[in-house]
């Protein structure tokens, strides 16, 4: 008797045991799971707050997604890098034939321009000047007649190449002065609109804790609600009045929950029966 009563006291001591443990690692594991939650609550308002600043340095009134401007830079940047390429051939082509140029405009009498570090040849305005008031027998010899259409050929092409060139550079000044002038009135509207403060404080304007919960957690709202409504229609669909024996099979239910389990219900019986046993016959 006395050695059942010691296997069953280690048996509810070893039950003890692993209800301990289990209640340790539950806690654990529910310790693990508000970590997560915390970890996820702050990506959750870090991704909305990036969406939000460049929402508003966009000045954009729908959502931006992070991803996506993401990948549109990595694709932007491999073509930037293709142009960059692409322009560096095209100015060693553009070498080539300018060096070939030169060497057909050097053929004649007078060789005109100064070397660049380009490989061309630029011509000056006194270059110029000087070669058409010059009064040399080069113009006039009637022997050096192809050596002077040489040399006015060149000059003429030398003065259309430097023509396009700042008709070109004034294009683009003037084009570049155009969107300089329209950024600083958008520039000076802005400011005389919005106070002094700090370009932080501008970007997190109208950002909150609300506006996140409310944008991430809609969807899961929504499902509740969805639930809620099914719920709802299962329970006018089923009888609303229980029996008397429903009611007693709910109680023996509830009943059987809080009941030890069979083995050790029957270990403490016999427990029970014999503690009787010898206070009789004592």
């Amino acid at each position: 008797v006395l050695d059942e009563k010691e296997e069953l006291i280690e048996e509810i001591e070893e039950m003890r045991e692993k209800i301990r443990a289990m209640s340790a690692d539950l806690q654990s594991v529910l310790d693990e799971k508000e970590e997560l939650i915390m970890e996820r609550d702050a990506y959750r308002f870090k991704v909305y707050r990036l969406n939000h600043e460049i929402q508003t340095l966009l000045k954009s009134d729908s959502g931006i997604d992070v991803d996506s401007l993401v990948m549109e830079n990595t694709y932007l940047k491999e073509r930037f890098e293709q142009a960059v390429a692409e322009k560096e051939m095209l100015q060693q082509g553009l070498t080539k034939y300018k060096s070939m140029l030169d060497k057909n405009r050097i053929k004649g009498n007078v060789r005109l321009g100064t070397n660049t570090t380009c490989g061309g040849m630029v011509v000056t305005h006194r270059q110029v000047q000087e070669l058409l008031e010059n009064d040399n027998s080069v113009w006039k010899s009637p022997y050096n007649a192809e050596a002077t259409l040489a040399d006015l050929r060149s000059l003429s092409l030398a003065l259309l190449e430097a023509l396009q060139d700042k008709s070109l550079a004034l294009i683009h000044q003037r084009k570049a002065n155009k969107i300089l002038a329209q950024r600083v009135t958008t520039l000076e509207g802005r400011l005389s609109e919005e106070a002094s403060v700090f370009p932080s404080q501008v970007l997190v304007q109208g950002l909150s804790n609300v506006d996140v919960n409310k944008e991430m957690d809609k969807s899961v709202v929504e499902e509740y609600k969805e639930y809620m409504a099914k719920s709802r229609i299962q329970e006018v669909d089923e009888p609303t009045v229980r029996t008397e024996e429903e009611a007693c099979s709910v109680q023996k239910e509830a009943s059987e929950e809080e009941v030890l389990p069979p083995e050790l219900q029957e270990l403490v019986l016999r427990a029970m029966e014999e503690i009787s046993e010898n206070a009789g016959t004592e």
